[in-house]
């Protein structure tokens, strides 16, 4: 019996080292190449696929569905870098950048063009292709008294609603009103939903001042992971 229960102990530090060395791998030693892989199967081939002609990638996208931490000089570097140009067949039309800002920020907008010989191609394997959802660390619910479980009972209903307002806005290509919403949903909420709800502000902002209609299908993801974590994770 004592065996047993000392197998599983170890199994399950194992397996939690597992997971922190993933995660810390995710988050501070992202790669080039995996960088590259990253974009050619989030947002090159998929575009392809639509019969589009022409990409625009935010690099502030990139960094948070990534889920990186402090890698936007690696990111800017790699959708400038002549590397992901050969192997995506694309070239880079333009880099815009807000006024009074640093090289690498996460507001810089990279537009590209696709260049002949543009056959869709198989995703290569990446460990960045999981599910945006398995990637951020649970915050563990603090402990409440009755009255605060009242009133945080309201406001995850608020929440619960703005959120999904925001996610149809995004489905129809609405950026002003899932921006008001998205800004409300960040005053009623904290914890990792307030950071993800101010994540998607910043990148609905920098959309909005590109002039860039289309809604990428990487930001309603984002809004519903938001709205899954309201739903089924007691942050409240």
């Amino acid at each position: 019996m004592f065996l047993q229960s000392w197998h599983h102990q170890i199994c399950n530090e194992s397996r939690t080292s597992i997971f922190i060395l993933f995660y810390l791998k995710s988050k501070l030693m992202a790669t080039a190449d995996e960088v590259r892989l990253f974009i050619r199967n989030q947002y090159i081939e998929p575009a392809k696929q639509r019969g589009e002609s022409r990409v625009q990638i935010i690099s502030g996208d990139v960094h948070s569905l990534m889920n990186l931490n402090s890698r936007m000089p690696l990111v800017c570097e790699v959708l400038r870098g002549q590397k992901l140009h050969s192997m995506c067949n694309i070239s880079l039309v333009e880099e815009r950048r807000r006024k009074n800002v640093k090289n690498n920020s996460s507001t810089n907008l990279f537009i590209y063009d696709f260049t002949q010989n543009n056959s869709i191609k198989e995703p290569l394997q990446s460990s960045f292709v999981l599910p945006v959802d398995q990637k951020i660390p649970q915050i563990k619910s603090v402990s409440h008294n009755k009255s605060d479980e009242i009133d945080s009972q309201k406001d995850k209903g608020t929440a619960k609603y703005i959120s999904l307002i925001v996610k149809t806005s995004l489905q129809s290509n609405n950026l002003a009103e899932a921006y008001k919403f998205a800004t409300d949903l960040k005053n009623c909420t904290n914890g990792e939903v307030n950071i993800l709800a101010q994540r998607l502000i910043s990148q609905i902002e920098s959309r909005i001042e590109y002039h860039c209609e289309e809604v990428p299908q990487e930001l309603i993801e984002l809004a519903d992971l938001i709205n899954h974590k309201i739903l089924f994770v007691n942050y409240w």
